[in-house]
């Protein structure tokens, strides 16, 4: 979760649950508190709720103990994702070899290698950037981007517009 818009979209879709009494999300720790009546709402209905939003929930099974029970009501902190989270660990993976391709290329100059030869490993040290880049571009298009269209809130489907295209921008201009 990376916007106020995103915010405010899995707290709103919260609040229409007829027994929430409460619904906040926190952006640093990209959580959820939500206080409900357990007797009327399921935590199915909580995690839909958030999903329908456009984001993922996660309900291990350390969630249950941090339940919470004040006079009948329950308060439960699910854990919110970035649209890349199923993807997160096949892209560190890919920056790790950046990195590592990096270091090679600090190497190459450090051993005044032949000017064409750093050219090259740029090249594609640029091109591996772009991989991630477009990967994460992606998975944005599909849970930020499509959450806030199926959202059916116009200033947030128009906000992610202009999010995205000042993003291509950037990624275009540095190319």
């Amino acid at each position: 979760m990376s916007c106020a818009a995103c915010i405010a979209r899995v707290e709103s879709s919260l609040r229409k649950l007829s027994s929430v009494e409460a619904a906040s999300v926190n952006l640093a720790t990209e959580r959820a508190r939500v206080t409900y009546d357990p007797s009327a709402l399921s935590d199915v209905e909580i995690i839909d709720a958030i999903e329908r939003s456009g984001h993922k929930a996660h309900n291990g099974a350390n969630l249950a103990a941090s339940n919470r029970v004040e006079s009948g009501k329950h308060e439960r902190i699910r854990l919110m994702s970035h649209g890349y989270a199923p993807e997160q660990k096949a892209i560190v993976s890919r920056l790790r070899r950046v990195e590592g391709q990096l270091r090679g290329l600090q190497g190459m100059v450090e051993d005044d290698r032949y000017c064409i030869d750093i050219l090259t490993q740029i090249s594609a040290v640029s091109t591996a950037l772009d991989g991630v880049a477009l990967k994460i571009l992606e998975s944005h298009v599909e849970h930020c981007i499509t959450g806030a269209l199926a959202s059916g809130d116009p200033e947030e489907a128009d906000e992610k517009r202009r999010e995205l295209f000042e993003a291509i921008h950037r990624f275009n201009r540095a190319h």
